[in-house]
């Protein structure tokens, strides 16, 4: 749900915090928080297939905190942490950092979201009009724009990327689209001159205070899951 540069600062976070010392393969891990959305790159690339990577197959966003949605996505993460993450097999940095995405778009849904379909209820802007969409996509991709321009990274997330192994993501994922959607990422965020507007719903410092929120909560729920 967030851009892909406020996960990248969540994952950077996390990565300097204390479940770094853990991590093999940091920069696996911060390659896994942008792995899911790397279904943009596939031929014939459908919001269906995005559920799909996202855990959320029926899913939408307008319904995802429902009870029996929350009920359903959970338990889809459990099974995708049973599978690919608890058994420490090769690249478990990179699943978890998977993990890690999901989580951190569960928490922006349940803040940040929520509070800008208040916003757009005020003036008569429903999540199904595509006016919604024009709007809460300004916003982000601005927000992503200007963390590229600005923002203070603990680690190297650019030079982390770059060594990264691309390779597939369990039966979600094609390791080429991996490495087609991981060099958009290089190129459109890491090659310098970004410009970027001012968001007009949604303000950067709130999303600045979400990614210190994000990357506590993400943490303490890596490590309830046993996975740290």
């Amino acid at each position: 749900m967030p851009g892909c540069m406020v996960h990248i600062a969540v994952a950077d976070k996390i990565a300097a915090g204390r479940l770094g010392a853990d991590m093999a393969e940091p920069e696996q891990f911060l390659a896994g928080n942008i792995a899911p959305d790397a279904i943009h790159a596939r031929e014939g690339f459908t919001r269906d297939m995005k559920r799909h990577t996202h855990l959320k197959d029926g899913i939408h966003d307008k319904d995802f905190l429902s009870g029996e949605n929350t009920k359903a996505f959970y338990q889809r993460l459990e099974n995708f942490i049973e599978k690919y993450c608890r058994r420490k097999q090769e690249k478990h940095d990179l699943y978890c950092g998977y993990v890690s995405h999901l989580l951190t778009d569960r928490l922006f849904i349940e803040t940040v979201r929520e509070d800008f379909v208040r916003d757009m209820k005020k003036l008569g802007v429903e999540q199904n009009d595509m006016e919604f969409f024009r709007k809460i996509s300004f916003d982000l991709d601005n927000i992503d724009a200007r963390i590229s321009a600005e923002y203070k990274f603990e680690n190297q997330p650019a030079a982390m990327l770059r060594k990264a192994d691309c390779c597939d993501i369990g039966d979600l994922l094609a390791a080429d689209e991996v490495k087609r959607s991981r060099g958009w990422v290089l190129w459109n965020f890491f090659s310098g001159g970004k410009q970027y507007e001012t968001p007009v719903f949604i303000p950067y410092e709130k999303v600045m205070d979400f990614i210190e929120t994000a990357a506590v909560q993400v943490s303490e729920r890596l490590t309830g899951y046993g996975l740290y």
